[in-house]
């Protein structure tokens, strides 16, 4: 598990807060896709809990990476400041566009969609390439 978190670049409480928002965002598109209960609710509302982990993940990088600064590592703190700050960006743009879709606001294809996951597996394996 270790080496899981060290090859993401995430700590156990990060892990935890998104694993905890992956729940949230099933239950609430369990109840949009196979009832009734949710049907008129847009798939903004159901995306929220993403969204707030996402925001929550950033603030906690930015106290990260402060904390960091003031304990004067400072090539550790911008190293795993852009590391993280790039994941989060990726993600929410994925997210994002999903969520355009969804809508039907935009036209946008499914590759267009997926492109930002592309780059991240692409960031995740030379990542894991530089920890070997």
């Amino acid at each position: 598990m270790k080496t899981f978190l060290r090859w993401l670049g995430v700590t156990p409480f990060e892990l935890g807060m998104i694993g905890v928002s992956l729940l949230i965002y099933s239950l609430l598109l369990g109840l949009k896709v196979f009832t009734t209960f949710l049907e008129s609710i847009s798939w903004w509302l159901i995306h929220t809990p993403l969204f707030v982990c996402d925001s929550f993940w950033w603030y906690f990088c930015t106290i990260v990476l402060i904390r960091q600064i003031l304990d004067q590592s400072y090539k550790t703190a911008i190293f795993r400041a852009l590391w993280s700050f790039n994941q989060i960006l990726l993600v929410f743009l994925f997210k994002l566009l999903l969520c355009f879709r969804l809508e039907g606001q935009k036209s946008i294809t499914q590759s267009e969609i997926m492109s930002p996951l592309l780059v991240l597996v692409v960031l995740l394996i030379v990542r894991a390439c530089q920890l070997l």
